[in-house]
């Protein structure tokens, strides 16, 4: 994976920085306090925050990282694998008959188009997302 510093990934790394900082001046400044009255200042001004600083500079490098590995990444088609238009079409373990635009069928190579409504023991049923109409298919 390449990935590319930006404006994104440099700002969070300082303020992820910033956070550390934060939490280790506070925790110093906390250990040095006898009483949990004398330790909520710290951890409320600069503990605290400082955590919220570091999670917030890791979600700009996620965010910057994930934006340049999807620009990496080549294109993937967005069109199906047939030119699937009229007709019924099935899967070969499946158990309902599609149309041609059905999306359950997009990216699967091995759908057949159906020449008949198979009979038997299992015959095929229409889809309920593309409810192909099976009285007028050929």
């Amino acid at each position: 994976m390449v990935v590319r510093f930006g404006p994104g990934v440099e700002l969070g790394w300082v303020v992820a920085a910033v956070g550390a900082g934060m939490d280790v001046v506070g925790w110093y400044q906390i250990s040095g306090q006898p009483t949990e009255a004398q330790q909520l200042p710290y951890l409320a001004s600069a503990t605290i925050p400082g955590a919220a600083l570091i999670v917030a500079g890791a979600v700009l490098v996620g965010a910057r990282r994930r934006g340049a590995a999807g620009r990496d990444r080549p294109a993937q088609a967005t069109a199906p694998t047939q030119a699937r238009r009229d007709g019924l079409w099935a899967l070969p373990d499946g158990s309902y008959l599609h149309r041609g635009d059905c999306p359950l069928l997009d990216g699967k190579p091995d759908a057949f188009e159906v020449t008949g409504v198979r009979s038997g023991p299992a015959p095929r049923r229409a889809c309920p997302i593309c409810e192909p109409d099976l009285v007028t298919a050929p």
